[in-house]
């Protein structure tokens, strides 16, 4: 099922991504350097500009939120690491006493 779903959203915006492609082949050119007296920029299509600013901004927010959650991924070791002592210490106890009887 969650297969099925992925190819439901994926598969229209495959087609919408490769219909922009075609649609948007012209050139422009990115100049890095405004400060320049010369400047030398780099002649790509427009699809390639929109799709690598896309995937930059995919890359930059994943690592922004990777940093972001540095707090919780550090209580989560804490406490598997005060969960895993605990249960050393249960089963120390549970070995060093003999089970009652009823």
């Amino acid at each position: 099922m969650r297969g099925f779903a992925k190819l439901i959203i994926l598969v229209p915006l495959a087609l919408l991504a490769i219909a922009f492609a075609i649609g948007n082949h012209q050139e422009v050119t990115l100049y890095f350097d405004p400060i320049s007296s010369e400047p030398t920029g780099y002649t790509l299509p427009v699809y390639v500009v929109v799709f690598g600013a896309l995937i930059l901004g995919v890359l930059v927010g994943g690592v922004a939120t990777w940093i972001g959650q540095h707090g919780y991924r550090r209580a989560a070791r804490v406490a598997r690491r005060e969960v895993e002592r605990l249960r050393g210490d249960l089963d120390r106890i549970h070995g060093a006493t003999p089970p009652t009887q009823t």
